[in-house]
């Protein structure tokens, strides 16, 4: 019988940083931070162990900023480690206490009592830089800094564990972690060149900007918009693009694709196969409603075809349960449960393929390779130590990459729904108010280029350059308020500068909300809460013999930063009152919350307008649930929770509560619903009913 196949593929992009009016100095530090962990981290580990095979994606855009970081380029934090804090001005000195604090807190912060303190400065009388000598400000540059060097750099520099707990960092420190994270982006593409000519991994292009293509092709397959944008061409120069410079810098031209955020649509796919790409890949969900009543559940355990006039495209598509566990779930194992539960869940998953047919089961798993590691014990080195090792050392499971071999028996696609890797659509990127008014800027804009074009004017290629770099996902992904980050504010400002930076190439007014922007703009206004259509219940039933029929809800939609997960911590959240005015709560959580046992959990709701607030915590289901108001238990598919009539100061005046349902892991929120706001939460009307 032949081994379990595993692809794996891991994903690296980040947004062209640079400004219109300069290529050398970023605005943003994350290229050379990212370089310096998880690129760096997952490469090296990939490198000790030479039989576990790998697919290594990234965009062109990235691709050129770590070549220019190579050459030198810097960004504008970087660029303060040459110059003495006496001579830095009031903006550098405020960039540093807004970056600086831009990383995972538990793991990177929390554990180091200097850093520790500084945060605790920062969040008490140091609110303002004027609070902050240079000392501190330097010193809070260098342990920033020391938190973003991975597993791979500490280990060679051994001395920075004790900086780290040390309450006094010599005086050449930030020069030397400064020197190593120079290195990194040189060293990342030595290794990329070197790992992918010894054939122990596969290089994959994702378009150029990492636009998502299906919307840059036509705006129209997500949401009609007022000035939709259409532009097919620009597509088409995304993919070239990025071939181009993979071939430019690491020597060779990739016929893989990932599409951004795995987002296909028919005609994306055919621009693909126009330009010699052989292979891509989306998520399984896609699959799935591409194939209508014809789906299985054992469609992705195959390679697929898109046939065009241009030769086929073949297809994988990703296991996006195991996919996140390995981005949000693992990082609360430990490495060696971590890893064994991903084997296990290879092998289980193969198994039942193969028992409904497929003789030789393919399992895809594709992830974010560069934002997890930071949320990992020891940025997931000891993790992915285990994982390869796990892998070598499994003869019934081989890791393959994309190949003729891998191609044979792949079966035709009829039809490809037009969605991404998160819920097969794109509403991450399109369809809120603030998302729809940068698009539509983009498609106005693309309108005036076309004008100057017939028109024969100046400046037309350099307009479309800066509209190219516009077309990036991230600038969509961070408006509106599905996401929250630290650099929110400047991401949309370089989104709007490269939209601005077009019409200041043909000699054009800059329309005034592009200069302006329109973040401040909120979204119209939502229902947070469904009345319960139940009567209240009587006081004196068990809470595990409820009926969740007819039952309220609330709101439960993900804010998240850089990463989107399949599946949501919680997932969703009932309530019933009792006739006492005893509120029921019913809390669905993603099931790993309750199998794993070391990291604390803890639920909160509060009733926001009062103050007042109660707790559940526990760290697995061998462990009984702690509450500090009411009742709680596990039920079959949720934790049920009973808070007695009068826990808030409030009680049920004016007929309800203020109620916001929060989950901690340790001390650190993680999520909390309804987004940004409390729900009123109603008892049930008769009238209403």
């Amino acid at each position: 019988m032949q081994p379990d196949r595993l692809l794996l593929l891991w994903h690296f992009h980040q947004p062209w940083y640079f400004p219109p009016d300069t290529d050398r100095v970023a605005r943003l530090p994350w290229v050379r931070l990212h370089a310096a962990k998880g690129y760096l981290d997952l490469l090296s580990a990939l490198a000790r162990a030479p039989k576990v095979r790998a697919v290594i994606n990234l965009s062109g855009s990235l691709l050129r900023q770590l070549e220019r970081a190579r050459r030198g380029a810097t960004d504008r934090l970087h660029r303060l480690v040459s110059i003495p804090p006496e001579a830095w001005s009031l903006a550098d000195r405020s960039e540093v206490l807004a970056r600086c604090f831009s990383l995972h807190h538990d793991r990177l912060v929390h554990p180091f009592p200097p850093y520790e303190a500084l945060w605790r400065k920062r969040q008490g009388a140091g609110a303002h830089v004027q609070a902050w000598t240079d000392a501190e400000l330097r010193e809070l540059l260098t342990r920033y800094f020391l938190a973003w060097c991975g597993a791979t750099l500490r280990r060679e520099h051994p001395h920075w564990q004790a900086w780290r707990m040390a309450e006094c960092l010599p005086s050449g420190a930030l020069a030397e972690v400064a020197a190593a994270m120079d290195q990194a982006p040189g060293r990342v593409l030595d290794l990329l060149r070197s790992l992918s000519a010894s054939g122990q991994i596969a290089l994959s292009a994702t378009p150029y900007h990492h636009p998502i293509l299906p919307l840059v092709v036509d705006t129209d397959v997500g949401v009609p918009l007022r000035n939709p944008l259409r532009a097919p061409q620009d597509a088409r120069w995304h993919i070239l693009e990025s071939l181009d410079t993979f071939e430019e810098i690491l020597g060779c031209r990739p016929d893989l694709v990932w599409p951004a955020e795995g987002a296909v649509s028919e005609g994306a796919l055919d621009l693909l196969s126009a330009v010699g790409v052989r292979w891509a890949a989306s998520d399984e969900l896609v699959l799935e409603r591409s194939r209508g009543s014809e789906a299985r559940g054992h469609d992705r355990f195959s390679s697929w075809r898109w046939g065009g006039r241009d030769g086929p495209l073949h297809l994988v598509f990703r296991d996006h349960e195991l996919s996140d566990r390995v981005g949000f779930a693992y990082q609360h194992w430990r490495a060696d449960h971590a890893a064994a539960d991903f084997v296990k869940s290879v092998r289980e998953r193969c198994r039942w393929a193969r028992s409904v047919g497929v003789e030789a089961p393919l399992l895809a798993v594709i992830l974010d390779g560069e934002n997890p590691w930071e949320s990992y014990f020891d940025d997931g080195a000891p993790f992915l130590a285990q994982l390869f090792s796990a892998m070598e050392g499994a003869a019934d499971l081989v890791t393959v990459l994309p190949d003729a071999a891998l191609a044979e028996g792949s079966a035709p696609l009829q039809r490809v729904h037009a969605g991404s890797w998160i819920d097969a659509n794109f509403r991450i990127w399109i369809g809120s108010r603030a998302k729809d008014r940068a698009w539509e800027a983009l498609g106005a804009a693309a309108e005036v280029v076309e004008e100057a074009v017939a028109a024969g004017a100046a400046g037309v290629e350099r307009a479309r350059a800066s509209l190219r770099v516009a077309q990036a996902s991230d600038w969509f992904w961070w408006y509106g308020d599905d996401f929250v980050s630290a650099e929110k504010a400047e991401l949309c400002a370089l989104f709007r500068g490269h939209v601005a930076a077009a019409y200041d190439a043909l000699g054009r007014p800059v329309p005034a909300q592009v200069r302006r922007g329109w973040e401040a703009e909120g979204e119209p206004a939502a229902r947070l809460v469904e009345l319960p259509t139940a009567p209240p219940h009587d006081p004196g039933l068990p809470l595990s013999t409820l009926s969740w029929e007819g039952a309220g809800r609330l709101c439960v939609r993900p804010v998240e930063g850089a990463m989107h997960r399949s599946v949501h911590l919680i997932a969703g959240v009932a309530y019933l009152w009792s006739v006492d005015g005893a509120l029921s709560l019913s809390i669905r959580l993603d099931r790993l919350l309750r199998r794993h046992g070391a990291t604390l959990w803890t639920l909160r709701v509060r009733g926001d307008a009062s103050g007042s607030e109660a707790l559940v915590q526990w760290r697995g289901l061998d462990e009984a649930l702690a509450c500090s108001v009411g009742e709680a238990l596990w039920g079959d598919e949720a934790l049920l929770w009973r808070l007695p009539g009068g826990w808030t100061s409030e009680g049920r005046a004016e007929g309800g509560v203020w109620l916001r349902v929060e989950l901690c892991e340790g001390d650190a929120l993680v999520e909390g619903h309804p987004v940004g706001a409390a729900a009123y939460v109603l008892p049930w009307s008769a009238g209403e009913a």
